[in-house]
């Protein structure tokens, strides 16, 4: 409820009150499509036997002394642990993780029988996103309310990406934050970072010995 409260606030550029979120909060919940919709087709069950058949998507939250709160929208692929895309933005709103899912279509060409997996954030629960997905042929899965496990692979990327850079980090504004997500992402986390799920390579190095087709290295 907390996570569907604080999206509410966030889509609204933080700009309603008590009142309006409550409003916002109860037609939220007397959605039947919505419900209908909400449906957890991962179950947690994170194995897979090729590249896009299942994505994990989250946004978190970063601090900057300019533009304070910014979002980050990442999508991982649960067969490599590659984060195929990301994205800053300075709101937390349908449109940034729309964009990031564009981007990821993009670059991966063929998505038949996909599975993307979010948490129940309002921006995933969201009729525009629902419809594009439907209309890309792409299967939602939403966690359980309160179970963040159903999403830990996603969840586990952002704790580490945390852990290991942002802690460390003061960022400035959005655009340096931006320029340091894209060197721990792009250029430590995908090329160099090792991880035990997939043999102990990186995830470009795991796809590319796909593309050899060397499958089995884990």
């Amino acid at each position: 409820m907390y996570d569907i409260i604080k999206s509410i606030w966030q889509d609204s550029r933080k700009t309603y009150g008590a009142v309006r979120i409550h409003k916002k909060f109860r037609n939220y919940n007397k959605s039947d499509d919505i419900k209908e919709a909400a449906r957890n087709i991962l179950k947690r069950n994170f194995d897979t036997e090729k590249l896009n058949e299942k994505w994990v998507s989250d946004i978190t939250y970063i601090w900057t002394r300019k533009h304070g709160w910014c979002y980050l929208s990442s999508i991982m692929d649960l067969h490599s642990r590659r984060i195929i895309s990301h994205k800053v933005g300075k709101f937390m709103d349908i449109k940034l993780v729309i964009d990031t899912l564009k981007m990821t279509i993009y670059k991966r060409g063929d998505i038949t029988d996909l599975i993307i997996h979010t948490d129940r954030g309002s921006q995933y629960m969201s009729k525009e996103y629902r419809k594009f997905c439907a209309k890309k042929g792409i299967s939602i899965s939403y966690s359980r309310k309160g179970n963040p496990y159903d999403n830990a692979c996603i969840e586990s990327f952002h704790a580490t990406l945390k852990k290991e850079y942002v802690h460390n980090e003061n960022f400035e504004n959005l655009e340096s934050l931006r320029s340091g997500m894209y060197e721990y992402i792009e250029i430590w986390y995908n090329n160099s970072r090792i991880h035990s799920k997939i043999g102990f390579t990186s995830p470009n190095e795991y796809e590319e010995s796909m593309k050899k087709g060397n499958k089995e290295i884990a």
